[in-house]
């Protein structure tokens, strides 16, 4: 079936494993494969410095400042905590090119054949797991390749061009198979050298949760740091060549290639950070394939890798000095935890707040319900954060709640629209969910246009979304007028002041024993309104005094008593939270209700109409305020599940 978010395998391989082997899809679960890949980054780097400070090609200091910038690196802990392939594909890169130096610079053989292995499963998987993992290919197969050619250069260029050319070959299919699907690569930008670099630098030096503009001075200290341990890198490492070609004593042809031979890890783990950048770019020229620098979290450990270095070998070009890589290594990571405060602390770097949305449809999902999700392709995110299993357990039980994807996959805007028709008539109240985070199947937002041609939006909450939108909509049937009152109401008939009364109320059972209860209230208005008037509800429990207040503006300000017609009923169907959440059986609450002027404050009088005799339980208090009798039902989910 054709997907909208395309990667290769390997990484949901991972964790659907993870996820048979733990049983279920707990977030701790869903996450471990980035936090854990975040973390085994930071060893993995150490391990790689300390073979390159053992080779005498970086100071013995590297591995500490190449650790200290892999734990501290905000671009890993931003990824670090998705259930997404980022923070393991950093990881796999610089593994892939560790096991490759060790296979191929091992000091004997028997440790380079028990390399080789390794470094094939390892290779192995970071091609499966991102398309632009290939972009390092080129350059393991170039270090292949020169190190082959000593024994037999015709098996080499064999070997390792076929390799290469099978390889390639795969993920091309596999991407043009990709790129053939509808949508796919729309969200990919043409870039340039002046976008990507900058890009790229603020990503891996100081992460997402910095403002590029103010920190782009920073910036540039970790992007010198790290140019100083590339050029460190290549320097030690053609220095070695050049001693030992020149100890070979032997022609010029044959002393450049020594040269190339022996300076192979150093161009090696350059050409890792600059080669994969500059193809991208090439690529660009023939079709947009950049979004953002998680696309390129391949060369982000590798760049780490080269900050560390670049620092310690600061400080052995100042005359030695320890203190000049501690004060650079130390401005750089408060240069870091500065970026981690920001994401912590700020609420503009949170994820989409998808668990607030999930919290207010926990509390206000009634019986009668419907829940639409749009787009469905947010299936599994949907279900983890939103009362999807409420709803389905519900449904099982006998409660008239359901929930709905739209638009339907392979049905036309046409039959799209029938169904959210359907749901308008047979339920009491509609919920829209809308996320931008796939805006490919409905990027004109119809389901919203189609639901409201048949239904009144009445309440628009919208969530944080960091890059796009998250909207939770309630409509209700339209118009939400009546002509008189339903037979299961309550009868008041209470006015307030010469403008309003309250003709009647109904409560019903909540969902469940946490759940809001579902109320609907009978308004009329006695005469044209220019007034905005606002209502405030306490519901007490009588045994234990516990109390909860709701305040709002009928259909909270979507229908406003100015809109309202003279001696029409509008039915306002609401949800009021309860005064002890968790009560599973009848609760026996009382309800006072207040109306007043909502600019000036002013609370209107109550009284009966003139010859109209008091209902049972209702009580006129100080002039202002209606007392009502407010018995609540067993929740209708918990009652049947019991039976």
């Amino acid at each position: 079936m054709p997907t909208l978010d395309q990667h290769p395998f390997g990484y949901f391989a991972l964790l659907g494993l993870l996820i048979r082997l733990a049983g279920n899809t707990d977030e701790f679960v869903l996450r471990f494969p980035s936090l854990i890949a975040a973390v085994l980054l930071v060893p993995s780097l150490v391990t790689l410095s300390r073979w390159c400070v053992k080779q005498g090609l970086f100071p013995r200091h590297a591995p500490l400042f190449a650790g200290l910038f892999a734990a501290l690196s905000p671009f890993h802990l931003w990824y670090g905590q998705e259930v997404r392939m980022y923070t393991l594909v950093a990881l796999l890169a610089v593994l892939a090119a560790y096991w490759l130096l060790r296979w191929l610079e091992g000091e004997t053989l028997q440790e380079q054949r028990r390399a080789f292995p390794v470094y094939l499963g390892v290779m192995g998987f970071f091609l499966s797991t991102h398309y632009f993992a290939i972009l390092q290919l080129p350059v393991h197969g170039l270090a292949a390749y020169v190190h082959l050619t000593r024994r037999n250069r015709r098996r080499a260029l064999l070997g390792v061009g076929g390799a290469i050319i099978a390889v390639t070959a795969a993920v091309g299919l596999a991407v043009w198979l990709v790129l053939r699907q509808g949508y796919s690569g729309s969200n990919f930008v043409q870039i340039t050298p002046d976008i990507l670099l900058p890009d790229l630098l603020n990503a891996y030096s100081l992460g997402l949760s910095v403002d590029i503009a103010q920190v782009w001075g920073l910036d540039l200290v970790f992007g010198g740091c790290a140019l100083f341990g590339c050029g460190w890198l290549l320097w030690r490492g053609t220095a070695q060549a050049i001693r030992r070609a020149s100890a070979a004593g032997e022609g010029w042809g044959k002393r450049m290639g020594d040269w190339v031979v022996a300076s192979l890890p150093a161009w090696f783990l350059v050409l890792l950070l600059v080669f994969p950048v500059v193809a991208l770019l090439l690529v660009n020229q023939l079709q947009p394939a950049y979004m953002n620098a998680r696309h390129m979290a391949l060369i982000s450990g590798v760049y780490l890798f080269f900050l560390g270095g670049g620092v310690a070998a600061v400080g052995r070009f100042v005359r030695g000095s320890r203190l000049v890589s501690l004060a650079i290594a130390g401005l750089l990571a408060a240069g870091m935890l500065f970026s981690t405060w920001n994401y912590v602390t700020q609420p503009r770097y949170d994820k989409d707040h998808f668990d607030r949305m999930g919290q207010v449809l926990q509390e206000n999902l009634a019986p009668g319900d419907a829940l639409v999700l749009d787009p469905p392709h947010l299936g599994r995110l949907y279900r983890y954060y939103l009362p999807v299993d409420l709803i389905e357990a519900a449904r099982a039980a006998g409660v008239d709640v359901t929930w709905r994807g739209v638009p339907a996959l392979q049905a036309t805007w046409e039959e799209n629209e029938a169904i959210l028709a359907e749901l308008v008539r047979t339920h009491r109240r509609v919920w829209l969910v809308e996320s931008g985070m796939f805006p490919f199947v409905d990027p004109e937002r119809q389901a919203e246009a189609l639901l409201a041609s048949h239904a009144l939006p009445v309440l628009r909450l919208p969530f944080y979304s960091q890059n796009s939108y998250l909207h939770l909509t309630l409509f209700v049937p339209t118009p939400p007028t009546a002509t008189a009152l339903p037979p299961d109401a309550t009868p008041v008939g209470v006015q307030f002041g010469d403008a309003i009364r309250l003709e009647g109320y109904t409560v019903r059972a909540p969902l469940t024993g946490q759940s809001n209860i579902p109320v609907t209230l009978y308004w009329r208005s006695l005469r044209p309104l220019e007034t905005r008037y606002k209502y405030l509800i306490r519901l007490e429990e009588s045994a234990t005094g516990a109390s909860s207040v709701a305040e709002r503006e009928p259909y909270d300000a979507a229908v406003p008593t100015i809109w309202w017609t003279p001696d029409v009923i509008v039915v306002e169907q609401m949800t009021l939270p309860q005064p002890r959440p968790g009560v599973n059986g009848p609760q026996d609450l009382r309800m006072a209700l207040h109306l007043y002027d909502a600019k000036t404050q002013e609370k209107l009088p109550v009284s009966l109409p003139q010859g109209r005799a008091s209902r049972p339980g209702l009580i006129l208090q100080d002039g202002v305020t209606l007392k009502l009798p407010f018995p609540v039902p067993p929740p209708e989910f918990v009652a049947l599940s019991q039976n």
